[in-house]
């Protein structure tokens, strides 16, 4: 998970809020890291680890992120469909935006092959007249290159946001 621009694992689990406020500060260690519980207690929904409160923030974060990414997109196309150059560099933008955040190899594989393969089933689609766009470029309008990309990083990351729960410590 990318929080800040840097990879972070949430792997371990170094200590519990419940128990730091109680001032306890014995511990065992497990095979997962520190478990600051006592021995045999039960896990307790309000002493969460403080990592899975973060990973939490961060997922609630990470939708707001790719939703918005979309929805600007979205918003962007229907208030300025008839501006081609304008959509094109503020899609750019917003793909440089995106690549600050979302930056591992898997992410430019997906935003190329859908910049490439997006683009040309679609070429298609309008030469043999199945629709039409307003102001292309040679079938095409020039924005809809980034905007396929976009969409194939909102896809990829929103999946994986979704489908990445915080684990819970066992017991």
């Amino acid at each position: 998970m990318i929080i800040g621009g840097r990879d972070v694992t949430f792997k371990k689990i170094i200590c519990y809020d419940a128990q730091e406020e109680s001032g306890s500060s014995g511990g065992r260690v497990t095979g997962e890291g520190v478990d600051r519980r006592p021995p045999g207690a039960p896990y307790n929904r309000a002493a969460r680890p403080l990592e899975l409160k973060v990973r939490e923030m961060s997922k609630r974060k990470n939708i707001f992120v790719i939703l918005g990414s979309y929805a600007l997109c979205v918003a962007l196309v229907c208030l300025f469909n008839d501006r081609p150059m304008l959509l094109t560099g503020s899609f750019f933008v917003i793909s440089v935006i995106l690549f600050a955040r979302w930056h591992a190899a898997s992410d430019f594989v997906f935003y190329f092959v859908a910049f490439l393969l997006g683009p040309l089933g679609e070429l298609f689609a309008v030469a043999f007249g199945a629709w039409s766009y307003a102001h292309p470029f040679y079938f095409i309008p020039t924005w809809l290159p980034l905007l396929w990309g976009i969409a194939a990083l909102v896809v990829k990351n929103l999946s994986e946001t979704l489908l990445t729960a915080p684990e819970l410590p066992r017991e």
